[in-house]
Order: C-alpha cells, then sequence, then structure tokens
C-alpha cells in the first residue's frame, strides 16, 4: 500500500510539472490600420514551420489579448498583417507589450522590403528573457564588429576568453538557462567559423546529450555546423555512399549505418538528426532522387522512435509537397469564408494580383484573350491589395469579367499560396488539387502550356 502511495504521487507530480503554463501577451499596437495580430510559435527550426497559436481584434485604441500554453522556453512570432517580430515566450509569464510599425506606401509591395515590428516590453527593464538577450546581442555584435580581423584571421583566442569574461560580469545576477544556452552556442559559432576548435572538439562539446530542439540559437549552430556537412565536409563518407543509401537503396537502416563511420556521429540520437536534416537539404540537390528522398522521409516520420524527429519528418514531408501538381490545394476562402464552391467548371484559375500594379493590369487584359479560348477553366481574381478602397475603385471602374474579391487582410490565405510577387496565376482542379502553382503570365507563355494541357485533358 505504501509503494503503491509513493508511485500515485509520484504519477501525479510528474503530470502536474508537464502541464503546459499559459503565457499571456496584451498591450497596445500603434502606427498603422492594420485590424489583427497574431502569434505563431516555431514547431521545429529544421523546416522552419510557424504553428498559429491565437490572434486577437486590435480594438479602435489597438489594443490586443494573446495566450498560448507553453511547456517551456519557445520562440515565437508576432504578426500584424505583412509586419512581424519575434520574442521569447516563457511559461506561465504575462507581457505587456508596446508595438509599432512603420506602414509601407500601398504602391510598394511590402514582401520586397523589410517590415518589422518594433515593440518593447513594459516591467522588463533591467531582468527577462527577451531583455537580456537584446542585451547580449548589442554587445555581441559590437565584438565582431571590433576584433574581426584579429578574429577571423590572427585566431586570437584571448579575445574570445575576454569577451566570456565580460558576459559573465554583465549578467553576473541574471540566471536562466535558456539565457546561459544562448550565450554559449553563440559563443559555439565563433569558435566554428574561426576555427579555434576542430569539428571534433566542437562536436565532443556541443553535440553530446538530448537535443535542444526548441533552442533557436542550439539549432542555429547545429544548422551551422552540419549544412552540406555529408555532401562536402566528413572525411568518412563519401558521395558514393550517399549515392547509394539514398539512390539505390532508398534506406534509412543503411543510412545511418554509413554516417555512423563518422566519429562526430556515433551517438544516434545526434546521427539521426543530421541524417534527417541532410535528406530535407537534398530535396533541393539533382544528384539525389526525389521520390527517394521522399520515402526515406516517410520512414523517419513513422518509424523513429524520438518523437520530436517524426514531427520534423511531418513538416518537411509537409514543406516538400505544398503546391506541388496533385497536393491538396490551400482552402480558398477569406476570413474562413469559402470564395469558391468548385462546381462550376472542372478548372479555376486563381490570380492574385494588385490593382495598381502595372504589371499586374497589363497581364489582365492579356488574360481576357487567352481565357475565352478554355471552356472548362472558370477565372477568379483575388486582390492583395492594403486598403480596401483601392480594390472597390478598381471593381467599380474596370469591365474584368471574372468574379474578384479582396483578400480582406487575410494573411495566412497569401502566405498559404505562397504569394509574394504579383500577378500569381495558380490552376486548380474540381476536386480541390493543385494542377499548376506560378503558372507562366499570358505574356510569357500561358496560352501554349494551357493549350497543352487542355488538349491531353481531351
Amino acid at each position: 500500500m505504501k509503494y503503491r502511495m509513493i508511485l500515485i504521487f509520484v504519477i501525479f507530480f510528474l503530470c502536474y510539472f508537464s502541464l503546459p503554463a499559459q503565457t499571456t501577451l496584451s498591450g497596445l499596437v500603434k502606427g498603422g490600420d492594420e485590424p489583427i495580430i497574431s502569434l505563431y510559435v516555431i514547431d521545429d527550426f529544421i523546416t522552419g514551420k510557424e504553428v498559429h497559436t491565437d490572434q486577437s481584434a486590435l480594438s479602435p485604441e489597438g489594443h490586443f489579448t494573446l495566450s498560448v500554453d507553453v511547456k517551456q522556453v519557445r520562440y515565437a512570432v508576432l504578426r500584424v498583417g505583412y509586419y512581424s517580430a519575434g520574442l521569447y515566450l516563457e511559461p506561465g509569464k504575462n507581457y505587456t507589450l508596446d508595438i509599432s510599425y512603420e506602414p509601407v506606401d500601398f504602391f510598394i509591395n511590402p514582401n520586397l522590403v523589410d517590415t518589422p515590428l518594433s515593440y518593447s516590453i513594459r516591467d522588463e527593464i533591467f531582468e527577462g528573457l527577451n531583455t537580456n538577450i537584446a542585451l547580449f546581442n548589442g554587445m555581441y555584435d559590437d565584438f565582431i564588429l571590433a576584433h574581426f580581423q584579429s578574429l577571423y584571421r590572427s585566431r586570437d583566442k584571448t579575445l574570445l576568453d575576454e569577451f566570456q569574461s565580460e558576459v559573465d560580469k554583465a549578467f553576473a545576477g541574471y540566471h536562466d538557462s535558456y539565457f546561459e544556452q544562448y550565450v554559449r552556442y553563440r559563443i559555439a559559432s565563433i569558435e566554428f567559423q574561426t576555427r579555434l576548435k576542430s569539428r571534433h572538439e566542437l562536436a565532443e562539446a556541443y553535440f553530446t546529450g538530448r537535443p535542444l530542439y526548441f533552442h533557436d540559437e542550439a539549432m542555429a549552430f547545429f544548422t551551422l555546423f552540419y549544412s552540406k556537412y555529408l555532401v562536402s565536409s566528413s572525411r568518412y563518407i563519401t558521395s558514393s555512399d550517399l549515392e547509394c543509401t539514398i539512390n539505390d537503396l532508398a534506406s534509412t537502416a543503411a543510412l545511418m549505418d554509413t554516417l555512423g563511420k563518422d566519429p562526430v556521429l556515433r551517438n544516434e540520437v545526434w546521427r539521426e538528426l543530421v541524417m534527417l536534416f541532410t535528406l530535407n537539404e537534398l530535396l533541393s540537390d539533382r544528384n539525389f532522387g526525389y521520390d527517394q528522398l521522399i520515402s526515406m522521409l516517410r520512414r523517419v516520420a513513422t518509424t523513429s522512435k524520438f518523437p520530436e524527429h517524426r514531427l520534423i519528418a511531418e513538416n518537411c514531408l509537409e514543406k516538400a509537397g505544398a503546391l506541388t501538381p496533385g497536393s491538396t490545394a490551400p482552402e480558398l476562402s477569406v476570413n474562413g469564408t469559402p470564395i469558391w464552391g468548385r462546381e462550376a467548371k472542372p478548372f479555376l484559375m486563381v490570380c492574385f494580383f494588385q490593382t495598381w500594379n502595372g504589371a499586374c493590369q497589363a497581364e489582365m487584359e492579356l488574360l481576357k484573350n487567352v481565357a475565352e479560348g478554355f471552356d472548362a477553366m472558370e477565372v477568379i481574381m483575388i486582390s492583395a491589395d492594403e486598403q480596401e478602397s483601392l480594390f472597390l475603385e478598381w471593381q467599380a471602374s474596370d469591365t474584368v469579367p471574372w468574379l474578384s474579391f479582396w483578400f480582406a487582410n487575410d494573411y495566412d490565405l497569401l502566405n498559404a499560396y505562397n504569394a509574394r510577387s504579383f500577378p500569381l496565376f495558380v490552376l486548380l482542379s474540381d476536386d480541390g488539387k493543385i494542377v499548376y502553382w506560378d503558372m507562366p503570365r499570358p505574356s510569357e507563355g500561358m496560352e501554349v502550356l494551357l493549350t497543352r494541357f487542355f488538349g491531353n485533358e481531351q
């Protein structure tokens, strides 16, 4: 009975302290007229996938409230329209933010310029993770600028030791494990880039135990260290090894065995993470079979004994398959309201455009003639204008023969279709599949492509 009660207590203790703690963000946004602020958390640092966790309508004065449940410090992104800023969220903490931004001119594509949010955290002047990381980054940047030549040419290690001492003194009264690891891995990046330590020494120092999957700087150093490593840096793994295990065998087991020949990859969890990172990296390398790489990623996603690796593999597959021919198209809706029922014609061409953009208007005129020749294709227009008034003015004065919609500040729709430059033409089938993403413009051969496609469809 005694042991049973102890067991129950232990289970309760573990469950209680592993529960996520709600973190809240509230405050004021100034500087523009965007109606919504959204919060995203980075799901993994290999794909950079952002998970939407909450959003809040901004009051007429700009007030908002957001919340998210996190078990540990997580790197998050705040977005107001095209404008964004990163910050660190600690479990159970309440942040009061003052946010501002300078709106880009209506007649400039915001995707082509920097669109940062500026923010300050009230009552976090002398302590707090975000404040101290910002202070450290300032010291780090000043140090690099002042000692670039000595570090990268002379490899003067005493300078780095002196910098470490300065950091220790500056933050002597602040104790936070995330911050300490942040400093540690930023210094590791200097050691790596200046070759103050060998690869083997760095691997022994930084790649032992469990990876810090949700630590932005730890994973940034991992990416720096292992980028193109298997393809060009490892002395123990040849290109023929990779080609055989990937192109011929498409075997994760064989690749894991091959990677085990490298002394810095003896640890199983790190070896599989490097394999996963490399498989994702090679998706754009024409020397390796895309289908084989996808097959191996699926294998990791379903069989890895490390849940973090299964998640990363799933995100790699999702990213690789997004907007490819035959993949499921993102929902065509504006703020949750569908704008196409997929019942009128077998195919739909979606055009993302801006009314004021001269290239968009020129292509629309050419599209009128092109579209007339394909009865099986419907066309709809989605305006990405920052101001609805611009769209309404265009809609009232123009004679475009297609349904047209304003995106209504639904940036998730633009992101889902990766609409960054305009015009963007996307062809969908009536079963909701991508046929072509980023088709040639009417002035660049769209009619030839459609003629070939619809000729094959008949």
